[in-house]
Formats: C-alpha cells, sequence, structure tokens
C-alpha cells in the first residue's frame, strides 16, 4: 500500500500519477477525491493497465467509457437528482432556491435537479440558483436574503464536506 495525499492542482497530481504507474508492483489506485484529477489521470491509469475504484467522482465525465479497468462507487449525480426530485414531489416541495458550492460536481448536480423540474411537468420549480465559493462558510446571509425574496418551501445546498 502506497498512500499519497492529493495535491490541489492538475499538475501536481499528473506528475504524482507518473510517479505511481512507473512502480511495476502497483496493480491499483484508490482515488482520486476531486473529480479534475480523475478526469486527468484516467488516460495514464488505462494505458498502464491499472485497476482504478474510486470514491468521489459521481460527475458524469465519461472516465467509464474510456478506462475498463475504472469504477466509481459513489452513487451519479443523475441518480442523486432522481432520489432529490423524488422526495421534493412526495413532500409537495413547489418552490425550492439552489445554493451550491461553484465546481463541476456541484454545478452538475444542481443542473441535473434543475432539468428534473422541467422533465417532471413541474412537479417542482427552481425560483433561484446562487453559487458560492469554497471558503465560505457563513451562509446566513444568503439563505437570510434568499428567505425574504423568495416563497420557499426547500433551500437545496450542494456542496463537499471540508477535507
Amino acid at each position: 500500500i502506497i498512500q499519497r495525499n492529493e495535491p490541489n492542482s492538475v499538475t501536481k497530481g499528473m506528475e504524482m500519477a507518473q510517479e505511481l504507474v512507473r512502480d511495476k508492483n502497483l496493480v491499483a489506485i484508490i482515488g482520486h477525491h476531486q473529480a479534475y484529477l480523475s478526469s486527468a489521470n484516467a488516460p495514464l491509469y488505462d494505458a498502464s493497465g491499472l485497476l482504478v475504484l474510486n470514491p468521489g467522482l459521481s460527475s458524469e465525465e465519461g472516465i467509464q467509457r474510456h478506462n475498463k479497468l475504472f469504477f466509481k462507487v459513489t452513487p451519479s449525480n443523475q441518480a442523486q437528482a432522481e432520489v432529490l426530485a423524488k422526495y421534493a414531489k412526495e413532500n409537495h416541495l413547489k418552490n425550492i432556491a439552489i445554493l451550491y458550492l461553484n465546481d463541476i460536481y456541484s454545478r452538475d448536480l444542481a443542473n441535473r435537479f434543475e432539468n428534473l423540474s422541467d422533465e417532471n411537468n413541474n412537479d417542482y420549480q427552481i425560483v433561484e440558483r446562487l453559487p458560492y465559493v469554497a471558503n465560505e462558510v457563513y451562509f446566513k446571509k444568503s439563505l437570510e436574503n434568499l428567505a425574504q425574496i423568495h416563497s420557499l418551501d426547500a433551500i437545496l445546498i450542494v456542496g463537499k464536506v471540508k477535507d
């Protein structure tokens, strides 16, 4: 078992991946937590014949189509959006706002949830969408503003647990 701390840049992530694939005793990769590192390194892992188990990727980025040995263990964003849409319908939530982390995963999940609103004959409607940045930890003002502007039944907050 070789453990590496995941870097926060694509360049450093690719350098780390190149170092790992040079180890001929390595048979599998468990990672990456960040979707952009999974995407960037998928072709390298595929060319090296390494099995990849990814615990963090949920977006539909097409990695699995190109890498026969790449497996996600997280439900897809589409599956998550469908569960959220079903919950909204079953609980009669009509007016929903979305507050989402401005990253690939969160935007994708927010888009899929909003698209299902249109596909489900508007069982619910998205009345507002607001992105937030990763370092923002205090949402009280954003939530109060949403509540004052709209008559909301729910606010969907899409993001990640801080590392």
